[in-house]
């Protein structure tokens, strides 16, 4: 089959020809990576052996220059394998489909599910099919904690964004959903070790644990932090149309169910505050107190509501206010907004830092030490059997 599609591509096939015959090339060849990983009795092992050995090929190529020229390439680019990952689960959402990656832009897509942002991360040595892996079982185990009933949350998307940093290619990946105890912060990695499961939901416990043992084998990191609801203090400045200024300061808390809501003068909870003034705005700024970043607001239409969103955070915004302008004066409506949901963070050296002798000292310092191999192994086929 993949001689086939090869030779197809080889005939010069016409534009969306070429895009399915390279979509089905793509396919055929994850599968049959998938396959080699399910099979091996060490994946970190065995992708970090894949990984020297393009290591090798490009360092000769570096040496050598342009006139070595290895049978594949041993470098892709680290963004374009979050990118195919993603599309798989946003294909069908109008012409996303069939958006492709352009070099030197920023990709960037939204919709209710999803806030993806793509920077160039740099390339990376090895298979691109592996990181295609652990960005796949990453959105995967995202969107089971997202959809269900009692984390559904229409302003939190789960979100992925690749960029760079310190000589890494960096992919943070959050979904809305319940946090992760620090009892359970290695567990959640062992073969065989279901935080759905745990919860009383049907798993094996193989994402988590396949995307541990890739990111092993890459020499890389992976890490979460979660992201909780906390008290607030907000602070309001209004610019009215006449030059007044009405400054107002909102307290948030959270509640006994871990909800965050309002506190009113009284101290009372409130699952959002209203207020008003007696003429029309101009701008109107949020600040919370704790960091003193301020954001503005200026475009308000004349009548009708305008809503606005914390866009700190544009995936889990904190908050959203309601402005509703009227013939004489405008309505204010402020809602705290639930940002509960856990936060990965996976970083993969580049293949430009690999060339750096020095780099390899920092990173040891600065990632935590890979799992040891297991002697004796569990194959992963008998989990899947049982």
């Amino acid at each position: 089959v993949v001689s086939v599609l090869e030779q197809a591509l080889e005939q010069d096939p016409e534009m969306e020809d070429r895009q399915r015959y390279q979509d089905a090339l793509n396919s055929v060849l994850y599968l049959w990576d998938l396959l080699d990983l399910s099979t091996t009795d060490n994946i970190a092992m065995y992708v970090a052996n894949k990984l020297y050995e393009c290591e090798e090929l490009h360092y000769r190529k570096v040496l050598d220059g342009e006139e070595s020229e290895a049978l594949f390439s041993p470098l892709f680019p680290a963004r374009r394998a979050a990118f195919r990952a993603v599309r798989g689960f946003i294909g069908e959402a109008g012409e996303a489909g069939n958006e492709q990656l352009v070099e030197g832009e920023v990709y960037c897509y939204e919709d209710d599910r999803f806030q993806v942002r793509l920077e160039d991360a740099g390339d990376l040595l090895g298979n691109e099919n592996y990181v295609f892996l652990i960005v796949e079982n990453m959105i995967n185990n995202g969107l089971y904690y997202a959809g269900q009933k009692q984390y559904r949350n229409r302003f939190a998307k789960l979100s992925l964004h690749v960029g760079k940093d310190r000589g890494n290619a960096v992919f943070r990946i959050y979904n809305p959903g319940p946090g992760i105890g620090d009892d359970f912060r290695d567990k959640i990695y062992q073969l065989g070790y279901s935080t759905k499961r745990s919860r009383g939901h049907h798993g094996k416990g193989l994402g988590l644990y396949f995307v541990k043992q890739l990111v092993n084998g890459y020499e890389g990191s992976i890490d979460f932090s979660n992201i909780c609801n906390r008290e607030h203090t907000y602070v309001v400045r209004i610019e009215c149309e006449s030059g007044t200024v009405v400054n107002r300061i909102i307290e948030t808390a959270v509640n006994d169910r871990g909800k965050p809501v309002c506190k009113d003068e009284n101290g009372a909870q409130e699952k959002e505050l209203r207020f008003s003034v007696s003429e029309r705005i101009r701008s109107l700024e949020v600040s919370r107190h704790a960091d003193k970043k301020t954001h503005v607001f200026t475009e308000f239409g004349r009548t009708g509501k305008t809503s606005v969103l914390d866009p700190e955070h544009p995936d889990h915004p904190a908050w959203r206010m309601d402005v509703t302008g009227k013939v004489s004066a405008t309505e204010i409506i402020f809602r705290p907004l639930d940002t509960m949901g856990v936060e990965f963070t996976i970083r993969i050296p580049t293949a430009e830092s690999r060339l750096d002798p020095q780099y390899h000292d920092s990173v040891q310092q600065l990632l935590p030490e890979p799992d040891a191999p297991d002697e004796n192994p569990e194959p992963v086929s008998k989990l899947i059997e049982d």
